[in-house]
């Protein structure tokens, strides 16, 4: 099995980091101690960033030992506080799997404990953003509800760039994922698909696990890949996300080209706006690699 080198480039340093695109994925593992290994394989064969893991049933014991061997093969491992069910075996759990530096934000606590984190991406060139993975309930749709409604409210309140992604355990047509993309507040990555496209990310047609993000991050992309684990079969989404920030041109690099081709400073949005559509329709098209078989 193939896995990352071991050197510092890879284990965080911003270097590594692309300056215009994200290129993550989501995966209900249900279970990490026993799958790091293929995991790490499937998320270096996607040539992922962050990989966002769910259900990892992680104990206090069995955190340090799989960080340590995600950083062996070259990788970060932000794990939630353990979380533990009646017969006190590790229950639920949300973790990030990262070549990016990652700083902790905020995590759920209480009642709620090892549903969701949230952490703070820091890219090359640009703000940091916001980046929150959830685990939301399986068997109450009314707890999933609020406790996503929470989540929406806190994550879009402190105004920063965002991507909130997971297993939702709700569609995007239920409450409050649906008035929250109809509102414009945020969007839905799967969107780039196509409105007829029917997605299905579990058995029997469910369509819950996905990502939302703030206007400032930029679709082009999305990919599945399927990974089968002895009798099991687990399946992985993933998005390139670009930063639409940067897409604009920097600020030196515009002026001079506005005054060298006589356009005045009234001209400059809608220059910048031009050359927005132009590289998103090229990339699209031409410049962007196929990154999933």
């Amino acid at each position: 099995m193939m896995v990352a080198k071991s050197d510092n480039r890879e284990r965080g340093d911003r270097s590594h980091c692309n300056e215009s695109f994200l290129r993550i994925g989501t995966l209900n593992v249900q279970g990490l101690a026993y799958k790091l290994s293929s995991v790490l394989a499937l998320a270096l064969t996607l040539r992922l960033d962050i990989l966002c893991l769910q259900e990892t049933n992680l104990t206090i014991h069995s955190i340090p030992s799989a960080q340590s061997a995600a950083a062996s093969a070259g990788w970060n491992l932000v794990c939630s506080s353990p979380s533990y069910n009646k017969a006190e075996r590790g229950y639920a759990g949300v973790a990030f799997l990262s070549r990016w530096p990652l700083q902790m934000l905020e995590q759920a606590s209480g009642i709620d404990t090892a549903r969701w984190m949230t952490i703070r991406g820091h890219r090359p060139n640009s703000p940091p953003f916001e980046l929150t993975n959830l685990y939301l309930h399986s068997g109450d749709k009314r707890a999933a509800a609020h406790l996503a409604a929470s989540i929406l409210e806190s994550c879009l309140t402190r105004g920063n760039d965002s991507i909130l992604i997971g297993d939702w355990n709700l569609t995007p047509r239920e409450e409050p994922i649906f008035s929250s993309v109809l509102s414009g507040a945020v969007h839905l990555g799967d969107d780039i698909l196509g409105p007829d496209v029917e997605i299905s990310t579990r058995h029997g047609g469910r369509h819950i696990d996905y990502c939302l993000h703030t206007v400032n991050f930029a679709p082009f992309h999305r990919g599945s890949l399927t990974m089968i684990w002895f009798f099991m079969t687990f399946r992985l989404a993933a998005w390139n996300l670009a930063f639409a920030r940067i897409l604009l041109l920097n600020c030196s690099y515009k002026k001079q080209f506005l005054k060298r081709n006589g356009f005045g400073f009234s001209m400059a949005i809608p220059f910048s706006i031009i050359c927005m559509m132009i590289w998103m329709r090229l990339g699209l098209s031409y410049l962007i690699p196929r990154l999933w078989l």
